[in-house]
């Protein structure tokens, strides 16, 4: 993600299992 998208939502970890897939 860019840092631009980190300020209107939260980094989330690439490690959490996508939920909207």
């Amino acid at each position: 993600m860019v840092e631009h998208h980190v300020k209107h939502k939260p980094y989330v970890p690439i490690k959490d299992p996508p939920a909207e897939a």
